[in-house]
């Protein structure tokens, strides 16, 4: 192999690595709210069963949202697309954060499950294109590993630190992640 080759394929692994990162912390923005509903619900004084709807509005999001974006804008570079909706996820979850009616949180995590879940599809697409087909199943073992780490250990760490932590200071960690990531794109991504 040459120089080149052996430089494009350790970006490429690199390249794997920060969707698997991007992946988990995605997963931990999603499912967050479902390890510390009753701290949530307790934040914004509302019922536990009311504050259940953030998960369900990204649910809504994501069912009804995805499909309409990746058929509305399918004309757009699949890496042109990954990155808006990275920076997209980013913007609202600063929303969120801010945010101080539970009305906008809603409307927010509807927003949240439309563009965390549209850079999933293309994350998704992005490692496939990129990955040679006899590491395929290794890539993309990879990149649904970031999902199943936020599900094993990222929700229930956040349970533990939430008597520490507020919601939003564990939200603005992932934000600060999701940044990198995107910078991290931004320069290896090419449209």
């Amino acid at each position: 192999k040459s120089l080149m080759d052996n430089e494009r394929i350790e970006n490429d692994k690199k390249t794997i690595l920060v969707f698997t990162l991007m992946n988990f912390v995605l997963s931990m923005t999603a499912f967050l709210f479902s390890g510390i509903l009753d701290k949530v619900a307790a934040s914004l004084n509302v019922p536990v069963a009311s504050a259940g709807m953030l998960n369900s509005m990204h649910s809504y999001g994501s069912a009804i949202g995805v499909p309409l974006t990746l058929i509305l804008f399918r004309k757009f570079s699949r890496a042109r697309m990954l990155k808006t909706m990275l920076a997209l996820s980013i913007l609202v979850n600063i929303l969120l954060v801010t945010a101080r009616g539970f009305g906008i949180l809603l409307a927010l995590r509807f927003l949240s499950g439309v563009s965390i879940n549209s850079y999933g599809v293309l994350a998704t697409a992005t490692v496939i294109a990129m990955t040679k087909r006899e590491h395929l199943g290794r890539s993309l073992a990879l990149l649904i590993a970031g999902n199943s780490l936020a599900l094993v250990v990222g929700i229930p760490f956040t349970r533990a630190i939430s008597d520490l932590a507020d919601w939003r200071v564990i939200f603005w960690a992932l934000i600060a992640i999701m940044a990198l990531c995107l910078t991290y794109f931004q320069v290896k991504l090419k449209e």
